[in-house]
């Protein structure tokens, strides 16, 4: 038989080897449907997981806004709580009239100023609040939002009909080969397949990550997102680096053969660019706390000035003790308050505050409890003094020492161990944005050649940190300075006025207690000085410790008079003679009529009689007038005299036929502190003894004024203070001799720059 295969075996071969094709294309199919099946899975799991992280940092974003704010909150209430207790004090405090009126007056601009810095915390915290909610909304409205959800409109029917196209070698695959299903990487980077087809918008940005349609940084396959450049001088996002990869990207690393799934960390940018919007509020949260620390400062100052002029001025055993222990109380309360709120690197700026801010309680108390006109002006002065210092020193302390909004909100995204987020995440900004953040931050007023600045060295272009996630870029830079300085140059602002305000009524308590201030500067406005100097005349008494009451000179004679007796001076020696004259009652002043070509001495008794030593006479005031010092002013044949009497100068004219001195006028109210008068050549002069009940000044006063109209001509005082004026006459219109009292009775000569 001849050796071959029956047509039946043709047949059966034929059979198998198509229904070999068919299994094979069978089982190709169903891989190729299980391949889609999981593709899809993988990629809506993708889309999901990617959603909830989303949600996630939203949810982050908001709770971290969340604490901010209520740390803006609290601020806000506690400055509300205590504006109404200073506000309280301020309107409803009274003090004793006994109380010192320099206690007060820094009680009332204490309290006033605690008012203004509690508004401003309370200002600043509505507006970062507003800012807060503001800047959060735009971070999850433009920067953190969910993906849109993409068209389901994909045609798996077209997709089946794709699998019979794409050849035989796909169709009749031998299990074990490569499948071909045109997702090649090395033949899709234009935006087609491996045959030319358009891929689709979504399938584009799948491959663009999923990092660049959020933050808008270079994708981690090379796609350029928003921030990113073709300019390789420029700087860019590098790619985040992965742990695996598969083998299709390129690259020839294996894929491990079960998944692992490991986060990236770049997934975290989001608490670094929330800080950078954290930014936009912080100056106004940290202002809020400074303005509310100078708040309790200048509130604690008030209640101890408050406690000082209350207990100081009860009259209580022991009421300086409690004075002193409350206002010191008071004193440890800012010492407190300032180490808990304001931090100085130097350590001597901070011992520098501390004492300044208990020297104006101490003065303070110092002038509070003195008996002492002196050392209570001295220490009032000071008290304001150094309450201005104080506030001007912290204002240039602010100045060097104020924190920038990228400083406070770094050591947010700083780890417990000091780790940080790198920097090149954020370096979207291209060159021309860097530059001109630079030069901004340079016209900001910054000194970028000096050795101290933010960097820690000098130079005049960008430092490498200013590419870094502690710096925004340009636009959102200049908007971050900008409200910097605004909120900080309001609280710098505010302290420099408060300085101003101590300084001012330091300079009123200056000029108001002491009187050389007010004179120094009227020398300097009008080139004439009001101080004078005299020559002590040494008086030889016949009895020591001689109290003399009044005095009258005229040319070379001079008399001058205790209560019982009237003494001749002998000028050139100081020697005293007694004058026989027949005195029934005590002396009360002395004056001289020089009508007649001589000089004699006429004498006022303590009942308002005038006697005249020479002959004996005597005369009275007329019309029931009474005196406590006369001056004669005739040198005609028509006799004149002025009396003094409770501050009034009454023109007295010679009465023949009463024999008495008759009122004519009253000149002027000269004021209760003239102590003695004289005339001479058509002048009068009046000797003063000012009495004050607070403050330094030159007690004793001489002033010249014209006897025709009774203008002043001149005034001036004594630089000596030592001894009290009690009588003086007037030589010459130039020369005035006064009777001081002080360890001793003497007689002072003055000359008059009339």
């Amino acid at each position: 038989l001849q050796a071959g295969l029956s047509q039946t075996d043709w047949f059966g071969l034929g059979t198998g080897l198509l229904g070999t094709g068919y299994a094979a294309a069978a089982y190709n199919q169903a891989a190729y449907l299980s391949s889609v099946a999981l593709r899809q899975c993988q990629i809506y799991q993708k889309k999901n997981y990617e959603l909830s992280w989303v949600s996630i940092a939203r949810d982050d974003i908001r709770d971290m806004m969340n604490i901010s704010v209520t740390r803006i909150s609290n601020y806000m209430m506690v400055a509300t709580l205590i504006l109404g207790v200073a506000s309280d004090a301020l309107l409803g405090v009274n003090f004793s009239e006994k109380c010192p009126e320099f206690v007060q007056t820094a009680f009332w601009i204490s309290m006033a100023l605690s008012i203004l810095f509690f508004t401003e915390s309370i200002m600043f915290a509505v507006k970062g609040q507003n800012s807060a909610f503001t800047n959060t909304m735009r971070l999850l409205t433009w920067e953190l939002r969910p993906e849109p959800p993409a068209p389901y409109d994909h045609d798996y029917l077209q997709q089946m009909s794709m699998f019979e196209s794409s050849g035989l070698a796909q169709l009749f695959r031998i299990p074990g080969l490569a499948t071909h299903y045109g997702d090649d990487p090395e033949n899709g980077k234009d935006g087609k397949d491996h045959k030319g087809i358009p891929r689709r918008r979504d399938e584009q940005l799948e491959r663009e990550g999923f990092l660049a349609r959020i933050f808008g940084q270079r994708s981690e396959n090379g796609g350029n997102g928003a921030g990113s450049s073709s300019d390789p001088q420029k700087p860019s996002a590098p790619t985040p680096s992965t742990p695996w990869k598969t083998g299709a990207a390129g690259d020839g690393s294996q894929q491990p053969t079960l998944e692992q799934v490991v986060p990236k960390t770049t997934m975290l940018m989001y608490l670094a660019r929330f800080s950078h919007f954290m930014q936009l509020w912080q100056p106004y949260e940290t202002s809020s706390k400074y303005c509310i620390g100078l708040g309790l400062i200048s509130l604690a100052h008030g209640a101890a000035y408050f406690c000082l002029g209350h207990f100081s001025a009860t009259g209580l055993y022991m009421g300086d003790c409690i004075a002193w222990i409350t206002v010191f109380i008071f004193i440890f309360v800012t010492a407190i308050v300032y180490q808990q709120n304001f931090h100085s690197n130097h350590r001597a700026s901070r011992w520098a505050v501390y004492l300044l801010i208990s020297l104006g309680p101490v003065c303070g108390i110092v002038g509070g409890v003195t008996t002492s006109g002196a050392v209570r002006s001295w220490a009032a002065s000071l008290m304001f003094l150094f309450h201005s210092v104080h506030y001007i020193v912290g204002w240039v302390i602010s100045v060097f020492e104020f924190k920038k909004p990228w400083q406070t909100t770094k050591k947010f995204t700083t780890g417990p161990r000091g780790q940080q987020f790198p920097e090149e995440w954020f370096r979207a900004c291209n060159q021309s944005d860097v530059e001109e953040d630079w030069q901004m931050y340079c016209a900001a007023g910054r000194d970028v050649s000096s050795e101290d600045d933010d960097f820690g060295m000098s130079r005049s272009s960008p430092p490498e940190e200013f590419y870094g996630a502690s710096r925004p870029c340009a636009a959102e830079r200049r908007k971050v300075v900008q409200t910097n300085n605004r909120v900080t140059g309001i609280v710098r602002s505010s302290m420099l006025f408060s300085g101003l305000v101590w300084f001012v009524t330091f300079w009123a308590s200056a000029f108001t207690n002491f009187e050389s201030c007010g004179l120094w500067l009227n020398s300097l406005v009008s080139g004439k000085a009001d101080l004078l100097d005299g020559d002590h005349l040494a008086i030889v008494a016949p009895v020591p410790g001689l109290e003399l009451t009044s005095v009258a000179c005229r040319g070379d004679v001079m008399f001058v008079a205790n209560s019982f007796q009237v003494f001749r001076v002998n000028i050139s020696s100081g020697v005293l003679d007694a004058l026989p004259c027949a005195l029934e009652r005590e002396v009360a002043d002395l004056t001289l009529d020089c009508s007649s070509g001589s000089c004699r001495p006429l004498v006022l008794l303590d009942d308002s009689s005038i006697l005249d030593c020479s002959s004996g006479v005597g005369a009275k005031l007329l019309k029931g007038m009474e005196a406590k010092r006369i001056a004669s002013t005739s040198n005609s044949a028509e006799p004149k005299l002025l009396s003094l009497t409770n501050g009034t100068l009454v023109d007295n004219t010679w009465n023949a036929a009463q024999k008495g001195w008759d009122p004519q006028w009253v000149v002027q109210d000269v004021g209760a502190d003239v102590v003695d008068v004289d005339a001479v050549e058509g002048r009068a002069v009046l000797f003063s003894v000012r009495k004050r009940s607070r403050g330094h000044i030159y007690r004793n006063a001489v002033s010249v004024k014209s006897q025709s109209d009774f203008k002043t001509l001149g005034k001036w005082r004594l630089r000596d203070n030592a001894y009290t004026t009690t009588a003086g006459c007037a030589m010459s219109p130039q020369v005035a001799y006064f009777v001081q009292k002080g360890e001793d009775v003497r007689l002072l000569r003055v000359r008059l720059p009339v």
